[in-house]
């Protein structure tokens, strides 16, 4: 199987998150994890997903603004 550097660099990031405080975000639609990763880079001015991995391992606050970010809210629940 050939998967994408993206691809690869999220489940990487997944799995940080996973082991370092037990949050399993893996059952997202891959689009959806994508386009929330995305807006993180965006807004951290970071080039590579995996350069969450450090921030996500090492800053506790970036890593629960990557979980509000991917947490769906009632309200989009209904849009």
């Amino acid at each position: 199987m050939n998967k994408s550097d993206n691809e690869i660099e999220t489940n990487l990031l997944m799995q940080a998150i996973y082991d370092k405080y037990g949050y399993d975000l893996t059952n997202y639609s891959p689009s959806f994890i994508h386009r929330k990763l995305d807006d993180r880079l965006k807004s951290l001015k970071l080039k590579h997903i995996s350069d969450l991995i450090p921030l996500a391992i090492h800053n506790q606050s970036v890593t629960y603004q990557l979980i509000m970010d991917m947490s769906i809210t009632v309200t989009e629940m209904f849009r």
